[in-house]
């Protein structure tokens, strides 16, 4: 939700098919809750709350060093560190109710927070009335066990309690990422978008539509 730095988005015209695609989706039952993996035992996932702003700025910060060298350049993520104080003001913010952001964090008896979740009516107008997943992220030593599972689960459950029984999502092009979200019902999207991180970067966007998400997969 609150990316380093706030890139100039652009999506092509290709984004008129990719509505017209998922206007053709027909919704299926979905359950009020889903049931959590325990993979993790010691991690539960709830909603974040004042004091989180720390935590979750610093897995923003982290996750993004892991997960993206090799796909953004190396001095966009060295940097990162020097935007701490700014994502932990957005993230305050959005905790504090100031946004139309609701986050999820999950919290390790260990560690402390180690992966979070974020989402709000969708910010494209293009995709008015869906919800959309803005940020999710887990480090990587909590990756594997279930979390990113569990965090998506809470975040999609959020929006269907909002009325957005429709959800959608940005991610790297080459992002090996999209293969998680294929698994857990998403749908590629012939729709993409350029952000500036350094060099031009694609997006294309996932589009879920109140999915049965599986519990086997572990992220």
């Amino acid at each position: 939700m609150f990316r380093f730095p706030d890139p100039d988005r652009r999506l092509n015209r290709s984004c008129a098919r990719s509505l017209s695609i998922f206007a053709g989706f027909v919704p299926g039952p979905f359950p009020a809750k889903f049931k959590a993996m325990t993979a993790a035992e010691d991690v539960k996932i709830r909603k974040a709350k004042d004091g989180d702003e720390a935590g979750i700025a610093n897995v923003h910060v982290h996750a993004w060093q892991q997960s993206y060298r090799g796909q953004i350049p190396d001095g966009v993520l060295n940097s990162l560190p020097l935007s701490f104080s700014r994502r932990l003001q957005g993230w305050k913010t959005a905790i504090a109710g100031e946004s139309q952001a609701i986050v999820f964090v999950a919290e390790s008896a260990k560690h402390g927070i180690v992966g979070f979740c974020s989402t709000q009516p969708a910010r494209d107008p293009a995709f008015k009335g869906l919800g959309e997943i803005t940020a999710i992220y887990c480090l990587n030593e909590y990756k594997g066990k279930g979390i990113g599972a569990n965090l998506f689960r809470a975040g999609v459950n959020a929006l269907v309690q909002q009325g957005f029984v429709s959800q959608y999502l940005w991610v790297l092009k080459d992002n090996p990422t999209k293969q998680f979200y294929v698994h857990m019902g998403g749908i590629e999207q012939p729709v993409e978008k350029t952000i500036q991180l350094g060099d031009e970067l694609k997006e294309v966007a996932f589009f879920f539509n109140s999915p049965h998400l599986p519990e086997d997969k572990e992220r």
